[in-house]
């Protein structure tokens, strides 16, 4: 099911007015798109997987699983929504350990791409800051990591890959596991089966999500709207920011 994301203003700890809207990894406008993109894996005989794909942008949860041994489903960390985990989402991490089974990622292994439009740095500010009684309030993107090019970033509000559901472990028991690089996460001690995988977000991203909200709901498919490719459009004060 299409997802559509909204990011609000939020002014004294209250959402007020919507800043802008788009879909998920979806083909289309906010908030009627017209579906999710096709899988890009294939099937042991060789043909192109005909599932749908809304929370990572290129495979359905199988071609996800064997692809990069990474499932997205409801994360361990208290009101964070969505999580990423290794291979389950089942709590058997501890029982692995007991085992002596091998991990399934060791310190410095790639894990999965974090995905996103590549953006200057100009474009983000005229998406997320916004101007109130008089002041300018200047945000962070929620899902916005440095690009390997100066003065640009990734923005993986509208368009991302499994890396972007990885939580922060602020506020929780647990512990970074992984860190986030620019082309993805990376293993920072050993991830058995069953872990839910976490990273630090830094004092820098908390500090920059002060003046935003956000909120997604699931939409039905609207077919009467033409496709428009794989990377959907974000939509700001009724206008189209097409991206790359």
């Amino acid at each position: 099911m299409p997802q559509t994301i909204t990011v609000y203003r939020k002014v004294g700890g209250h959402r007020t007015t919507p800043l802008f809207s788009c879909c998920l990894n979806a083909q289309g406008k906010s908030p009627q798109c017209t579906g999710c993109g096709q899988c890009q894996g294939t099937t042991r005989s060789g043909r192109p997987c005909q599932r749908s794909t809304c929370r990572d942008s290129r495979f359905c949860h199988d071609h996800l699983k064997s692809n990069y041994h990474v499932v997205i489903n409801v994360s361990r960390v208290p009101r964070s929504g969505l999580g990423l985990f290794c291979w389950t989402s089942q709590t058997i991490g501890p029982s692995e350990r007991k085992s002596g089974a091998d991990p399934v990622f060791r310190a410095g292994d790639f894990i999965v791409p974090y995905g996103g439009h590549e953006l200057k740095q100009s474009t983000l500010d005229r998406l997320y800051d916004y101007t109130e009684g008089g002041r300018r309030v200047e945000n962070a993107g929620p899902y916005a990591i440095e690009s390997e090019r100066k003065n640009h970033v990734m923005d993986g509000m509208c368009y991302r890959h499994a890396g972007a559901f990885a939580n922060d472990v602020r506020g929780t028991r647990f512990r970074p596991n992984a860190e986030i690089w620019p082309d993805g996460l990376r293993a920072l001690r050993s991830i058995y089966k069953g872990d839910e995988i976490y990273v630090n977000y830094g004092a820098d991203y908390w500090a920059g999500q002060h003046g935003l909200d956000m909120s997604s709901k699931s939409v039905r498919i609207n077919h009467s709207i033409p496709r428009t490719g794989a990377k959907g459009r974000y939509v700001r004060d009724g206008r189209f920011i097409p991206m790359p």
